[in-house]
């Protein structure tokens, strides 16, 4: 009897944040006044649509733990900021992967209902139903002229990642050492210098 893998370790959310407004920054966000509150819990549905995307997708690849900042992080608190802050690489660096939220421009939008998802045709062969899509995809230009490409922290974020799933508008694609895969079967040779030179492996 097989055995169902059991995946250890955290997914880290890279996103945009938009630009909320203090009323959700004191909504969404951990603070000094409600710290004590959430280590007891809270529920997704008061969380942001990214953030609740994230959320669907780490338990989508198995794993309990998911580190975003705008919860990890106790905002508006200097001293908890300096110390966390300055444990960004080894929070990229080491998790299992990270989730690229390249179709969302606030963490309100979410980034998996897409504008223009891939088409699928149904065909048979052999008596076989089967499914085919295109293989047409512009991950360069989804990827890198994003809004979150833009983020000054995002250079980090990418080229301390182990593996990243960008979520495009169009798009999933799977980014790991030199290879980009698509979700349409497309493997991408190229992906971009600085990850060439300092990613690793699976």
């Amino acid at each position: 009897m097989l055995k169902e893998k059991i995946i250890i370790g955290y997914v880290a959310l890279s996103h945009c944040w938009g630009k909320p407004t203090d009323d959700e920054k004191r909504q969404f966000c951990t603070t000094k006044e409600n710290y004590k509150m959430r280590l007891n819990g809270f529920s997704i549905g008061d969380l942001p649509r990214t953030f609740q995307d994230a959320i669907r997708i780490a338990r989508a690849i198995g794993l309990s733990f998911l580190c975003i900042d705008a919860l990890c992080i106790i905002q508006q608190d200097k001293p908890d900021w300096e110390r966390e802050s300055q444990t960004m690489e080894k929070v990229f660096s080491s998790a299992y992967c990270t989730i690229a939220a390249d179709a969302a421009e606030s963490w309100t939008q979410g980034f998996l209902q897409r504008k223009c998802p891939p088409q699928f045709t149904e065909t048979y062969k052999d008596g076989r139903r089967m499914y085919t899509c295109g293989t047409k995809h512009d991950f360069a230009n989804h990827m890198s002229n994003s809004k979150l490409n833009k983020r000054a922290w995002v250079l980090q974020e990418r080229v301390l990642s182990r593996r990243i799933l960008h979520f495009t508008e169009s798009h999933t694609y799977f980014a790991c050492g030199k290879n980009v895969r698509c979700e349409n079967f497309t493997t991408l040779v190229w992906y971009d210098s600085i990850i060439d030179i300092y990613s690793t492996t699976c």
